[in-house]
């Protein structure tokens, strides 16, 4: 085990030289004595140092290990000072990733939901992840199994709702606009959200003229607002239509007066 250096990434340290070698960790996995923060904190070591640790011997106590992560987060060490919130749900990210953890990824995301401080550590985790192409397109593929698991959707719709990435909601595009077109609620409003990061493209473009008859309110109103936002001829074509038939005064007020503009 290196001595922990936390450098070499977004938080401005002098980048270390990769190793190819996996960092032996199964020294952690012996014995009940073992403190699992120490685990912990030799896994994020080593992603600091740009080593891949080898994680054959810990599979039993993955849960244990998002569970130090999300308390991390929340209060990092101040021994650690050089670490961010951020850094440390980046680092964990590439910790299942490299194990090949999907009920951690998926557990990790579920855990930080509800607090707003530790969501907006683990978005900004992935948005770091995005850029790196050892780790995004398997983050997408994770964030696609969560969409496709009926209890996780809410919950990853919300992340992606929060994140505003053009190349993840490419990705998902396909998932997005069936949430946006036949779910209701905070899932569809969400859905929209996500989409919003794409406002050229054209599959976008048409749903959010197809919800502008949606039965909801909050549905027509959010797809409204997108195409008042990002004005296209369809869109423009298809507010006037929407116009002679809204009934909601909010959304007919919103549409009249951006085209007053």
């Amino acid at each position: 085990m290196p001595k922990e250096t936390f450098g070499g990434d977004d938080e401005g340290g002098a980048a270390v030289e990769e190793k190819k070698r996996k960092l032996d960790l199964s020294k952690y996995s012996k014995g009940q004595d073992t403190n699992i923060r120490d685990v912990f904190w030799a896994i994020i070591g080593s992603y600091g140092a740009k080593q891949t640790p080898d994680f054959s011997d810990l599979e039993n106590d993955r849960f244990a290990l998002i569970r130090v992560a999300t308390s991390a987060i929340s209060n990092p060490s101040p021994l650690r000072v050089r670490l961010t919130s951020a850094t440390i749900s980046r680092y964990t990210l590439m910790m299942v990733m490299d194990a090949g953890w999907q009920d951690c990824f998926t557990e990790f995301l579920e855990e930080c939901a509800a607090r707003e401080q530790q969501r907006n550590a683990v978005i900004a985790g992935m948005k770091k992840i995005e850029e790196d192409p050892k780790y995004s397109q398997k983050m997408v593929e994770s964030l696609r199994s969560m969409l496709r698991q009926h209890e996780m959707s809410a919950i990853t719709l919300k992340y992606l709702a929060e994140m505003s990435s053009i190349k993840i909601m490419e990705e998902l595009k396909k998932e997005l606009v069936i949430f946006a077109r036949g779910d209701i609620g905070d899932n569809q409003l969400n859905a929209i959200a996500a989409l919003s990061a794409l406002p050229k493209d054209a599959d976008v473009i048409k749903t959010m003229i197809l919800l502008l008859s949606h039965w909801d309110e909050a549905a027509r109103m959010a797809a409204a607002v997108f195409l008042l936002k990002n004005r296209s001829s369809d869109g423009d074509a298809a507010l006037e239509r929407r116009l002679e038939k809204e009934t909601d005064p909010s959304i007919r007020n919103i549409i009249q007066k951006k085209k007053k503009e």
